[in-house]
């Protein structure tokens, strides 16, 4: 016969039969969570209130272990082997009758379609009575008998522990109840209660330059505050200075790195550590000054300073010695250098044309461009040379021309020359160099046209030029004004000539009149001798000054004398006129020199106050005088 309606009636009691350990196993999980969760609140609760010693913690870790252990077989281990058939749980009989209790109309009847299958004779009435029976019972959802809402109702139990756990964090105390419980796992290890304070110490940055002082601030938080607070370091203990709100400790230089504790009524707290660093510092500075060659200067060395005042071109090299240093770095408005070095010794140089502001710094791992020195170089440029040049004629050759001049330059001259062109064509100049020394001063001379071939009738154009010895562009050159002179011809010369020794004659006629002027005074104190008149002081002082003019007059006539002689040597022509006069000129210029000295005569004759004398030079004098006229006259 066929029995599939019974045995789909077994699957389906078998169906019945895990949900119910699934249902067994998730109440478990949620009872274990209440029970773990609750026992470990418990053991840290009391260890967080209590500060138990090793042993008690030893006892109550491996009690909370066995606890927890039987709580995991009971709620989870037992139902898991029963869900996996490991371990016998409820019968198939058990499971119809928890079944009937939940279905009203099933009642015993599953049981009993059981009890049928178990008879030994099978005969065909009982198998179609079991059939029959398994065809009432094959609609009825067996598995609906276990509601898993029953399970979930031990969930609101595991919640208890979580709710608490969420309130201690909430309440600031997670890390406390985190520290007993690691406490209680860890049993075996001794730990010190804490104290009822914490140290806290308010710098941000324990850190500080060798060279300065350094103040810790510390502050205390929690339940008891401490009268006083000691630092110790290098096994000595100090006080800290109480600033109210804080403690203060300072730290004074020259330091060194080291490691410090804070205590507190025999608190300690952990070990902090001050790192001094190193400052970079420099310790000796100077410059090596490398001139332009043309300069021929020396090299010089200066120390101490950066500030520096250096002609234009010259090198410039820093040699810097450095402690605690990595780096040194020179920095201006358009330069950056750099020189590192192992041993302490820094060199680095560039060469100077203009005038800069620059710094030096130092670097080293701790610190960057920490002492940064402010200097300045000045640099004075080669300037260009100045030339002065003066021009006289000659009056009795006016083709001569005299050049004086001067020169100077801030380091030195290197050459001159006088270019020549004739006026209109200066692209086709003549030049004539003239020796100069290599000095800062120099004076010259030139007369026009030395050293040239030029044609007489022709205007001509003179400038003199200079170079120095500026080695960095090749000499600057600076130039005179220019000078024009013209060349004369035969005839232009004569009437030049002429001209001249008429300005001489006319200046002869003018001294002439002025010794009249002078004759007629001294006739004067002549007539007031004779009459035996006496001479006061005043009269005296005019005697004495007549006396000098004529001495001025008679100096006066030799030179026109000699000038217009030396303007009729030059001229060519040889007739009688011209010996004439020349035979007078030298008997004028020898009567000068006779009055010339019979004034000075007068002169010391007046200092004696020798009346007669006075009297005999005053009529000889008139004598020379009227013969001189005459002279003069033809």
């Amino acid at each position: 016969m066929n029995l599939d309606s019974y045995r789909l009636i077994l699957d389906k009691l078998q169906g019945f039969m895990r949900k119910y350990y699934l249902r067994q196993l998730l109440q478990g999980l949620l009872i274990f969570i209440f029970g773990a969760g609750l026992l470990l609140l418990a053991v840290t609760g009391l260890e967080y209130l209590l500060w138990m010693d090793r042993s008690a913690r030893t006892v109550f870790f491996w009690l909370a272990v066995l606890l927890g252990a039987l709580v995991i077989v009971r709620t989870l281990v037992i139902p898991a082997l029963r869900l996996f058939r490991i371990r016998d749980g409820i019968t198939l009989k058990q499971g119809s009758r928890l079944i009937g209790k939940h279905f009203p109309e099933v009642g015993d009847r599953l049981l009993n379609l059981l009890e049928l299958a178990e008879q030994p004779d099978q005969t065909e009435l009982l198998l179609a009575s079991i059939q029959q029976r398994s065809e009432q019972l094959r609609n009825v959802p067996f598995a609906r008998a276990i509601s898993m809402k029953t399970a979930w109702k031990y969930g609101r139990l595991a919640l208890i522990p979580v709710a608490v756990v969420g309130l201690l964090l909430l309440a600031g105390k997670g890390r406390e109840m985190y520290d007993s419980y690691d406490r209680v796992v860890n049993y075996r290890t001794a730990f010190e209660r804490p104290a009822p304070f914490q140290f806290i110490v308010i710098n941000q940055d324990l850190s500080v330059l060798e060279n300065q002082a350094f103040t810790l601030k510390v502050k205390t938080s929690g339940e008891v505050q401490p009268e006083r607070l000691n630092i110790w370091m290098e096994g000595s203990s100090f006080e800290m200075s109480d600033k109210l709100t804080h403690y203060e400790y300072t730290f004074r230089p020259p330091l060194e790195s080291l490691e410090f504790e804070i205590e507190a009524s025999g608190v300690r707290s952990p070990t902090y550590e001050l790192e001094v660093l190193k400052v970079p510092l420099i310790d000796r500075f100077q410059m090596v000054l490398d001139f332009p060659g043309y300069l021929e200067r020396p090299k010089q060395t200066i120390k101490g300073t950066g500030n520096v005042t250096v002609p234009e071109g010259t090198t410039i090299l820093w040699e810097i010695r450095a402690v605690h240093t990595s780096q040194v770095t020179y920095r201006d408005s358009d330069t950056i250098l750099s020189s590192t070095a192992s041993d302490g010794d820094f060199r680095f140089g560039l060469q100077a044309y203009t005038d800069k502001a620059y710094s030096i710094s130092t670097s080293n791992e701790a610190l960057k461009d920490f002492e940064s020195l402010r200097y300045g170089i000045e640099v004075i440029r080669d300037e260009v040379p100045k030339i002065a040049v003066q021009m006289a004629r000659d009056s009795l050759n006016p083709n001569l021309a005299y050049f004086a001049g001067e020169l100077a330059d801030d380091y030195g001259l290197k050459d001159l020359r006088v270019a020549v062109w004739e006026t209109g064509r200066e692209q086709q100049k003549t030049y004539i160099e003239l020796p100069v020394t290599g000095d800062l001063y120099h004076t010259f001379y030139y007369t026009f046209p030395s050293g040239l071939e030029l044609e007489a009738g022709k205007e001509y154009s003179v400038q003199f030029e200079v170079t120095d010895n500026d080695g960095l562009r090749g000499g600057k050159r600076a130039k005179s004004n220019v000078f024009g002179l013209r060349q004369l011809d035969g005839e232009e010369l004569r009437t030049e000539s002429l001209k001249y020794q008429r300005s001489v004659l006319g200046g002869m006629n003018r001294a002439r009149e002025e010794q009249e002027k002078i004759r007629q005074g001294l006739e004067e104190f002549q007539r007031m001798q004779k009459e035996g008149d006496e001479m006061n002081f005043n009269d005296l002082q005019r005697l004495e000054e007549n006396i000098n003019r004529q001495l001025r007059q008679e100096e006066l006539m030799k030179k026109f004398s000699k000038e217009l002689k030396e303007t009729m040597e030059d001229d060519p022509e040889d007739d009688a006129f011209k010996k004439i006069l020349e035979e007078r000129l030298e008997r004028q210029e020898a009567q000068a020199r006779k009055n010339e000295e019979l004034m000075k005569q007068m002169k010391e004759v007046l200092d004696k106050l020798d009346k007669e004398e006075l009297q005999e030079r005053m009529d000889e004098l008139g004598k020379q005088q009227s013969s001189n006229e005459r002279s003069l006259e033809q």
